[in-house]
């Protein structure tokens, strides 16, 4: 994995990397890298909810779900853009504003 930390960047900007360098490596489906990236990120700065979805999102994607809902539930406090459900066993992380929760489904 790459991390990226720079000499004389603000916090802002060594935030932004990490957090950049997470969403490239979930899309390239290197799921273990990102989680280490997004970690990164919210060693920077914690109060940003975007990394612990990212980073929720990576450990989804390798099945480790109850982490995967930790991280999902760490960030509701700071955003309400998302909502948790578990249908099955599986963890869905839906956006409010197009999906809804069925009778089946915990929300959390």
């Amino acid at each position: 994995p790459i991390f990226l930390i720079s000499c004389g960047k603000t916090t802002e900007e060594k935030w932004q990397e990490q957090y950049d360098l997470g969403m490239r490596y979930l899309s390239e489906g290197n799921y273990e890298e990102a989680v280490l990236a997004f970690t990164a990120a919210i060693e920077i700065d914690d109060k940003k909810p975007d990394a612990f979805v990212g980073r929720g999102d990576g450990y989804l994607a390798i099945e480790e779900f109850e982490k995967a809902l930790d991280d999902y539930e760490k960030a509701m406090p700071k955003s309400y853009d998302y909502f948790i459900c578990r249908c099955d066993g599986v963890i869905v992380r839906l956006q409010q504003q197009f999906r809804r929760c069925r009778y089946s489904c915990r929300c959390l």
